[in-house]
Parts: structure tokens; sequence; C-alpha cells
């Protein structure tokens, strides 16, 4: 009797394990922790951020989770190793994957110390996801770099629908569409469908090249970080800089200081307008915090003033005249955003 309870119990355990939806192992870690992110598909194709982010600590460096895959989902699982002082999660730390209903999927991740690697079973298309995340892990080290990749992955994997999905997150839309019209139909499966006119409505919007330079700059009121209602046309009289930032990539956190420096300069003509939608609301209001940003911060969960004002990549700045008309952009973190404040400042 007490061999049947034991087998009993071990047939349970093996259940309980298959029906996992998703199963990470966890290794050459030191820490316990992960912060997950589930999303759904449908969000996160229309560029809108998760705020759900819980932490789990890991069982025997394993994380299990039970997943409602009624509709497609995005999961992140980022290991705390790779948590900074400041709070920020380090993206080669990082676990992307798209599961869709059906799904059981076992991942192996390995720490090497400055970033991980992962083997995924189980899916097809995230076996795929790692092999591109793997190498953007490793290589990547400058956006030249990031597009680079992307285009060997999108031309090595034709048919596959992992080179879909990672076109979703190109900010340069005209490359996006090229990349896009290059894969065989099979990439767009009924979950991933509407991939290929998501992209060519973006890429048919206007770029930062002839968008509304020298017309008047589109008003707008949203909330800022302090729970009040900004309008831009508030600030009429004042010179203005639309700072689209990314605090998450290294770029344009490198840049942030210089950014504040100038504006402690000039701010009693000058506004700037901190507008952010790429990082999660939390890592957020942390870096107001961390870098003492007085200026008008903006939390965006889509990207409508993105599209609004055809900002591809980051940082995008924008200056905006007194009256309220677009002055000039900037779509880089070097110095001839810099001269031509110091210029109309004079």
């Amino acid at each position: 009797m007490k061999q049947f309870i034991i087998l009993l119990l071990a047939s349970l355990a093996v259940s309980c394990m298959q029906e996992q939806t998703l199963i990470v192992d966890f290794k050459g870690f030191e820490g316990n922790e992960v912060e997950v992110t589930i999303q759904d598909y449908s969000e996160y194709f229309a560029g809108r951020k998760s705020k759900l982010a819980r932490t789990y600590d890991l069982h025997d460096g394993k994380l299990y989770l039970n997943l409602n895959l009624s509709q497609p989902r995005v999961v992140h699982i980022s290991h705390l190793d790779y948590l900074d002082a400041n709070g920020y999660i380090n993206s080669r730390g990082c676990i992307e994957l798209f599961l869709k209903e059906g799904d059981k999927v076992a991942v192996t991740a390995y720490n090497h110390k400055d970033h991980i690697t992962t083997k995924v079973k189980g899916s097809k298309i995230n076996a795929n996801l790692s092999i591109y995340n793997n190498i953007i892990r490793q290589r990547c080290g400058c956006e030249e770099d990031f597009y680079a990749i992307t285009k060997e992955f999108v031309s090595s994997y034709p048919d596959s629908a992992a080179a879909a999905f990672v076109l979703l997150n190109i900010g340069d839309y005209q490359l996006a569409k090229q990349l896009c019209d290059t894969l065989n139909e099979s990439c767009f499966v009924d979950y991933l469908g509407d991939i290929k006119g998501h992209i060519a409505t973006r890429a048919a919007m206007p770029t930062m090249a002839s968008a509304r330079l020298g017309e008047m700059a589109p008003d707008f009121t949203v909330e800022t970080s302090t729970g009040e209602d900004f309008t831009l046309s508030s600030l009429r009289g004042k010179w203005v800089v639309l700072y689209f930032c990314n605090a998450g990539d290294g770029i344009c956190s490198l840049g942030i200081p210089k950014m504040k420096q100038y504006y402690n300069m000039y701010k009693k003509r000058m506004e700037v307008v901190y507008i952010e939608s790429e990082i999660s609301p939390n890592i957020w209001r942390n870096t107001i915090k961390v870098y003492g940003l007085s200026w008008t911060n903006i939390y965006t969960e889509y990207k409508t003033l993105n599209i609004i004002y055809c900002v591809e990549d980051y940082p995008t700045k924008i200056i905006i005249r007194p009256d309220g008309i677009i002055h000039k952009y900037f779509n880089n973190e070097g110095e001839e955003f810099y001269r031509e404040i110091d210029r109309i400042m004079r």
C-alpha cells in the first residue's frame, strides 16, 4: 500500500509538471527571483506596454507558469541577477516568448555573466526567436548591429513566423516593409496575419524628413507624471523641445544628463517635454526620480504621439518655436541638436 501511494504521488507530480504552460530552467544564476510581464498579443501588436509585472521565486532553479492562452500572449521574463543599482533590468538578461493556445514550452536559460542564451523546446516560433535573441544579446552593441542582425535573420528564415514577429520592433518602418515583402506567406499564420498590413500602414506614414516642418505643431492634452493635465499649446511664448526617449535604451539614457544640463541653462525660455512609451510606467517613474527630471514628463500607453509626430526611432528631439511652428527635428544623440539650441537661445 505504501509503495502504491508513493507511485501515485510521483505520478501526480509528473502530471502537474506536464500541465504547466511554460517551464524555464535557469542554469548558472546566483539569485532566485525573476520578474514576469504577461501581455495580450493585441496590446503588444498595438505598441502598448504592459503595466503588470510580477516577481516569482524559482523552485530548484526553475520557473513554472500555467498561463491562460485563450488568446495569444507575449511573455517577458527577466532574471533579477541582471537588475542594476537603479532598478533597471539589462535587456541581455531577458527572455521574450510568444505563446498561443495549446502551447507547452520548455526553455533552458544559460547565464554567461554579461548576457544569457536560451534553448526552446515545444514551439517552433519560439525556438527561432531564441536564435534571433541569442544573437542580439551576444553581438548587438549599437543600432547598426541591430539592423544588420535583423536583416540577416529575416533572410535566413523567410518561412518562419518568427521573422514576421521581429519586424514589429523595427523603428525604421521603410526597412521593416522591405524585409516583410521578402517573407513567404507561410510566415503570416492566423494569429500573425495582420502584421503585413500593419507594417505597410506604418511605412506609408510621413517620415520625419517631410513631416510638418514649418507647420503648426499638432496640439494634444495628456496627463503628466504629477497627475496634472498638460496641453502643448499652453507653452506658447516659449521654445519647446519634444523629447521622445526610450530610457531603457543605452543611447537614450546616456543622453539624458546632457539634455538636463541644457534644460537648466535655458529653462526660462525653453521647456522640455519628455515623452516615453517604451519602458514600463514603474521604470519611467524611477527614471524621473533617479535623474531628478523637473521638466514636463509624459507617459503614453499607446504610441499616439509617436504616430502624430512621425517618430521612427529614439531619441527624437523636435524643436517648436514660441509661436507653435515646428522649427527642426533631430533623430540622434549628436552635438548638432545642442549647437542649434545654443544658436536659437543667443
